[in-house]
This record gives C-alpha cells, structure tokens and sequence, in this order.
C-alpha cells in the first residue's frame, strides 16, 4: 500500500509526471505537454533540456526515491514511458531488467490507483511473437524475448491493479530529439552520407510512427481511454525499406545498405518477424499520425536544423 497525500500540493495548474522524460518517447511527450501541462519529468542517466519542463533526476527504481517524489509532486496524471527497452539487455541482465520494466510499473499503477488519477502506460509491438501479422489489441500476445515478456507482465499488472489505466502498444519509434545520443536515425543518416555499410534487416516488418504523432496520440487519449490501445503508424514497412526511403530522401547516388535476414546478424534477443499493429481502432478515434514519407523528411530536416543550431551556438564567444 503506497501512502497518498490528501493535500494538494503548490505545483501550480495541472501536474503531469512522465517518467523515462529524457528517453525519445518521454523527451516528446514533455514537448507536446507543456502547451497543457505543468510537466514534471522524471529521468535517471541523462539529463533533458526542454524549456518549461522541470527535470528531475531520480533512481525511480528505488522505492523511497519514487514515493517521496510522487508524493512532493503529486500529480494529476502520470504517462509511463520509463523502460530498460533494449531488448539485447533484457535477455542477458532479466533480473534488473524485470525491476525497472515490471515492478516500477506496479508501484505506478497502484498510486494512481490510489489517487484515482489517469494513467498512460507505453508498452510495445514486441508482445506479439510476428507470425500472425497485423495484430489488433485482442490479438494473443505471445512474445519471443524477455523484454516482449516482462511487456506482457506490466501489462496484466496494470489490468490487475488499476484497470482504468491506458495501455499503448508502440512500434518502431523515428524523429529527432534535440540529441544526437537518442537518435538512431541520426546514425543511420550520418552513416549513408559519409558513404559507409549500414546493415538493415529485409525480414523484420513495423508498422512505425514519428516520436511527435505518438506522443500526440498518446496525450489526446490520457484519460479518455483505457485498456490496451495501438498507437502504430500507417505502414507497414521493413527496416531495409526504411533505409532504402531515407537513401533516396538524402539523394545519394550509391546505396550502401547492406541487406540482410534476420538469421544473419546473432544477437542475444530473438527478434520478431512481423509485428505490425492494426491501429484502426485509434485511427477512428482520433490519432492521426503522419505520413511516413513526410515524417521521414521532417525527421531529416529537423537533425540538420539541429546540428545546425548546435554548432552555431558552439561558435559564440564564452
């Protein structure tokens, strides 16, 4: 049982915690956020730098830390995006792993259970084991690793603690954060420009989605839905696919994309053939995400805008 306070506290206008805030999910959640929120974002291992937001810097998997900072803030919603989400990590450390991704969750879950107060949680495509493509929110779950696993676990902990909480089942994830180490299409892009092997898989499917269209989805349907919902995007895509889109987007004369199946890069994490997500449920209620084409070349420009913006004020005199 987690100890609630009765009394408000001087936080003014309405208090959102999103954990995981300095993660690509959390970083444009806090973005999209502040236009209605007073945003408190909750982050461990590095720092985030977003006007308005107050950053602050817990272990949230130790106990005391989280409650004593629940209880200062107390909020009138939570989003969850906090995760160990490397799937490679999960395999080889479950332990630490199963800590943050499941028992986090349900000290989250029970003190918005407590304070009756809504509750996003951000699970994953990664519950579904890929054979039975695309899977809609009552498809069996049925995951080929450890993180798709503990995925699984949070999510019926969540339905066992507080069933009025919100479960988003995510894709694939792209965009532009404000920082480079979050970004892996930075690296991707970088990579095709200076010429160099990017290896993509050819038998690995997603159906994904820009950080700015999920975080906005996630936000219209905070308190207004519960249970499990898909927040995929439009199209179903492979990771070579994807690759190939940005290739042509960057106007590079020769390919460098090393195609390759899944079966020919070992990694500790089996990884799912298939697990595009039938979001048309969220689709007729709202969540309209970007078109693949026009995220992918909004992700391009707002990394160079970036870069740009970055080494400008690098050249500015101490």
């Amino acid at each position: 049982m987690i100890l609630v306070p009765k009394q408000k506290h001087p936080i003014p206008g309405k208090r959102l915690i999103v954990t995981g805030a300095s993660g690509f999910l959390g970083w444009h959640i806090c973005r999209k956020a502040v236009d209605e929120w007073t945003v408190c974002g909750v982050h461990r291992s590095h720092p985030i730098h977003l006007n308005g937001i107050r950053a602050i810097n817990i272990d949230i998997t130790d106990r005391h830390q989280f409650e004593k900072t629940f209880q200062e803030i107390n909020p009138d919603a939570v989003v969850h995006t906090a995760a160990a989400t490397d799937p490679n990590w999960c395999q080889v450390y479950p332990e630490g792993s199963e800590i943050m991704n499941v028992t986090v969750t349900s000290w989250i879950a029970e003190w918005c259970a407590e304070s009756q107060i809504p509750l996003a949680f951000t699970s994953s495509d990664l519950v579904f084991e890929g054979m039975d493509p695309p899977y809609h929110e009552d498809s069996p779950t049925n995951p080929v690793c450890r993180y798709g696993e503990q995925k699984v676990r949070a999510e019926q902990t969540i339905g066992e603690i507080y069933p009025e909480a919100l479960v988003c089942r995510m894709p694939l994830m792209f965009g532009w954060t404000g920082s480079e180490l979050n970004n892996l299409d930075y690296h991707v892009i970088q990579s095709l420009r200076r010429g160099e092997t990017v290896s993509l898989f050819t038998d690995e499917y997603r159906t994904p989605v820009d950080g700015e269209s999920a975080a906005k989805g996630i936000l219209h349907f905070l308190g207004k839905a519960r249970g499990v919902l898909h927040l995929g995007g439009k199209t179903r895509i492979s990771r070579y696919g994807m690759g190939k889109k940005l290739e042509d987007m960057l106007g590079l004369k020769e390919s460098t994309i090393n195609p390759v199946k899944q079966k020919d890069i070992v990694k500790p994490a089996p990884r799912p053939a298939d697990v595009s997500l039938n979001s048309s449920k969220a689709f007729g209620m709202g969540y309209d995400p970007m078109a693949l084409d026009s995220a992918l070349e909004e992700a391009i420009k707002n990394l160079d805008a970036g870069r740009r913006s970055r080494l400008h004020q690098g050249s500015r005199p101490a």
